[in-house]
């Protein structure tokens, strides 16, 4: 199924409205994640050695505070200018909504109308397994980075990891782009 068809198949199962709204939202998000969130939440593993955050928890947290109607108005300015090119799996965003024949509209997601209200009580436990596995995934990664940074900066990495585990205290989530807080 081509993009256009699956476009034109939210149309007909929700409203041509809700069907722009996610297409945008969609784009958006994917732009957040990708230049902001997981490049602030990567970084930090050249300063600790071990990945220690929750990131999906963190996701939930803090989408609703770090992401602004200025970055998503830049962001979506942005990739209305790209156009379809053959090495591009999708066409480009200004085409989709073309085919809709609609405008991108922006509706940034209000909290409480997110995964918690879509999965209740299961979103805590489906949120923790998510985050051991990512930790779980990532720590050989991580470790390295944090290794290559010690090196660089001439410590060593197990004498950072002592000092570490015996002076702070990190919070289980952090809001990325904010100054962290260490306790210590």
């Amino acid at each position: 199924m081509s993009e256009f068809e699956a476009d034109a198949l939210s149309v007909r199962l929700v409203s041509r409205e809700t069907a722009v709204e996610s297409l945008t939202l969609n784009h958006v998000l994917d732009r957040y994640l990708e230049e902001a969130y997981w490049p602030g939440l990567l970084s930090l593993a050249q300063q600790y050695p071990e990945p220690f955050v929750d990131p999906y928890r963190g996701m939930a947290e803090n989408l609703g505070t770090q992401l602004n109607m200025k970055w998503a108005e830049y962001w979506l300015h942005q990739a209305m200018r790209v156009e379809t090119r053959i090495d591009l799996t999708h066409p480009c965003l200004r085409e989709r909504f073309e085919a809709l024949k609609a405008a991108p509209r922006i509706v940034l997601t209000e909290p409480g109308q997110t995964a918690d209200r879509l999965l209740g009580n299961a979103l805590d436990p489906i949120t923790e397994q998510m985050d051991k596995e990512w930790q779980d995934s990532i720590r050989s990664w991580w470790t390295e980075q944090y290794k290559k940074a010690r090196k660089k900066q001439g410590q060593p990495a197990e004498q950072k990891a002592r000092n570490r585990d015996q002076s702070i205290q990190v919070e289980s989530t952090i809001n990325f782009g904010q100054e962290v807080t260490v306790n210590g």
